[in-house]
């Protein structure tokens, strides 16, 4: 970008090229600044050399410039591209304008354009990558897709039968069909190779995912100053989709080869292969995605084949919410991202951070032995523990036998018998076939339509290769640190609850922590209704609120998340605030909506008309309201729900009710309130 812009065309074309060498001098390994190098030390540590001789060039960097990129501004990268020019305008006549590094600044435009980042390995998926321990990101190709799914329609369905599928029970029935049949090919296909291939390829590929999600997001900065902030969006975006789409199929060719691939046998496993694969396995998971869509009536149960046998659907059901959704998130990650970028650089803390691995408060200690038979810090550390595994084997992908895992893990402190019971929480137990159920398992949990299922890798990330009581484990650190992460999360904000845990504590800490967290959001809306000026009162109780008695039809209601009054005391706003996280599949979508349709389902309300019924309790009750609150007037009531993530309620009002509209907690501001 700089010698074009500083040159232009006042080179003449017969100028002989000049060569131009590089010396780096390195820093000694690990050198860690936490104060990296000011203007004039960065500018000092680079040399120029001529030789006339032979009409060329030396440029030396000294460590003090490779240290220099620690910085979060683009310095060194400056004074390097101001040595460059130096050489150019020497060699070719042509004036320098002033200060070349501040020549240089001035043409990128930006402190923050830089192409090198020198950053502190913090991660175990970052230390993997700088070790050159995972492969380069390949995503999906459109030609693999194309492959798998032209002409399926046509065999799933006789020609003769025309290329229309009308109703929901026909395209209910088409789906299951289609799906059955992806599924048979694909287990197939999969059989062909050997089974620790075969897995450790798709782990490897799950790998190459992470870390390159994780570059994207650290030089997010750096690219909106390249590129500009709207390019950055779209082509982020569009490469965030294709992470994502490649973390879903990769995992489920590892799920399928743990159970399908021979052992010992079969086939090798080359990019050509991963890739339909990949292509394959998203395939299957598209179409069963679409089926709860179906049921639910959320998706319009028409379907048509195109003469090559593809299938045809209206797509607006999730454009306007899931796709919407996952844009507005994927923006707000982005911005994140910006604002981290400097914070990091400058060795500071960031927004996101993973769970913190000491002072863990009793109640989770607790269940973390009961879980998993060691406490938090010792959870947290398998992660570090088997990414120095890897790097002493010198593999991203590591497979051993479970009694040199425990060694390994022995070796880093744990008791023996803690160990024992943390590998027969986190081994994804063999399978001898895809339908193979083993003790205490059902067909769900192995339901490759449903994401945080308990025999998972998500949940039990140490494949078992083998049947034998010693078993082969594939253990991919990137993938443990995933799990580990996932795991933490979900248990401290209450979001994996249910079977997905084995002991009865965790699940009592977890639905804890549920309840918590929804008390909190309440408190945090108030307090941001207070914000805007009105007058707010989190989980306020209606005997409370209406000087009521709790009588069965009073305690029925619940209480409301969140009261608001506007100053004039003409309007009481009941607010329903919902922590729910983002619904990530078409299925999902269908499945949260159908809690937020405002109908009896199961003879019980479902949680949209609970909210409704408190709003219409309130409403008949505003005098009362006016008289306990001491208000001016009796005020007029209407019903909102505030959730923190997007959701498909947002775009779907419930029978054009205006109190059963969604707003995003960052969107408040945007209320007429008064």
């Amino acid at each position: 970008r700089v010698l074009p812009a500083a040159l232009a065309s006042r080179i003449a074309p017969d100028t002989k090229p000049i060569a131009i060498g590089l010396e780096i001098q390195w820093p000694a390994e690990g050198n860690v600044v936490r104060t990296p190098p000011d203007d004039d030390a960065i500018a000092a540590s680079v040399h120029v050399a001529w030789d006339d001789s032979k009409g060329s060039a030396r440029i030396t960097l000294a460590p003090e410039w490779q240290i220099g990129l620690q910085r979060p501004d683009n310095y060194a990268e400056a004074t390097l591209a101001a040595a460059v020019l130096e050489i150019v305008c020497a060699h070719t006549g042509v004036p320098r304008s002033g200060d070349g590094i501040a020549q240089v600044r001035a043409i990128l435009g930006s402190n923050d354009a830089r192409w090198r980042h020198a950053i502190t390995v913090n991660r175990v998926i970052e230390a993997l990558k700088a070790h050159g321990l995972v492969g380069q990101f390949d995503a999906i190709p459109e030609s693999a897709s194309a492959l798998v799914r032209t002409g399926v329609a046509w065999a799933t369905r006789a020609r003769d039968e025309g290329p229309v599928i009308a109703g929901k029970a026909a395209c209910r029935a088409f789906l299951d069909d289609q799906a059955a049949l992806l599924l048979s090919a694909l287990r197939a296909n999969i059989r062909r190779f050997r089974r620790e291939a075969l897995v450790v390829a798709a782990l490897g590929a799950v790998q190459a995912a992470q870390a390159d999600e994780r570059h994207w997001g650290m030089s997010a900065r750096a690219l909106r100053a390249i590129h500009g902030d709207g390019s950055d969006r779209q082509v982020s975006f569009e490469r965030h989709a294709a992470l994502n789409a490649s973390l879903r199929a990769s995992t489920i060719v590892a799920e399928l080869g743990q159970a399908e691939c021979p052992i010992g046998e079969g086939l090798a496993v080359g990019t050509m292969d991963l890739s339909e694969l990949q292509a394959h396995a998203l395939f299957y998971f598209e179409t069963i995605d679409m089926i709860p869509a179906i049921e639910a009536g959320r998706l319009e149960p028409v379907l048509r084949i195109s003469p090559t046998g593809i299938v045809l659907r209206d797509q607006s059901f999730e454009e306007n919410t899931i796709h919407r959704s996952v844009r507005v998130v994927h923006e707000a990650q982005r911005d994140r991202a910006d604002r981290d970028y400097g914070r990091r650089m400058g060795a500071g803390e960031v927004e996101g951070a993973e769970p913190a691995s000491s002072g863990a408060e009793p109640a989770l200690e607790a269940a973390m032995l009961a879980e998993y038979g060691v406490l938090l810090d010792d959870f947290v550390g398998l992660a570090q523990a088997c990414g120095d595994l890897a790097v002493k084997r010198g593999t991203g992908v590591v497979t051993l036998r479970r009694s040199e895992l425990a060694e390994h893990f022995v070796a880093t402190g744990l008791a023996p018998d803690a160990v024992a019971r943390l590998l027969d929480r986190l081994i994804l137990p063999h399978r001898n076939g895809w339908r193979d159920l083993p003790p205490g398992t059902e067909a769900r949990d192995f339901d490759l339509g449903k994401l945080d299922r308990r025999f998972s890798p998500i949940g039990r990330p140490f494949l078992a290769l083998d049947a034998e009581p010693d078993a082969l484990l594939a253990v991919a650190p990137g993938m443990i640190e995933r799990c580990i992460l996932h795991n933490l999360q979900g248990a401290m904000t209450g979001i994996l609850q249910g079977d997905f845990w084995v002991s009865s504590k965790m699940r009592s800490y977890v639905g804890a922590r549920g309840r918590i967290e929804g008390n909190e959001f309440n408190d945090i809306v108030a307090e941001r209704l207070r914000g805007l000026g009105l007058t707010a009162y989190a989980s306020a109780k209606p005997p409370w609120c209406f000087n009521h008695k709790n009588t069965p039809e009073v305690a029925e209601l619940g209480d409301f998340d969140v009261l608001a009054i506007t100053p004039d005391g003409s309007r009481a706003w009941i607010v329903e605030a919902k922590d729910l996280k983002l619904c990530r599949t078409i299925g999902e979508t269908a499945r949260r909506l159908t809690n937020y349709e405002g109908r009896v389902v199961d003879g019980k309300p479902d949680k949209m008309l609970r909210h409704l019924r408190r709003v219409a309790y309130a409403r008949t009750h505003a005098a009362d309201l006016a008289r306990r609150l001491k208000l001016p007037q009796t005020p007029v009531v209407t019903g909102l729900l505030v959730v923190n993530a997007p959701q498909p309620m947002e775009a779907m009002l419930t029978d054009g009710n205006d109190d059963a509209r969604v707003v995003m907690l960052s969107d408040l501001h945007q209320i007429t309130w008064f």
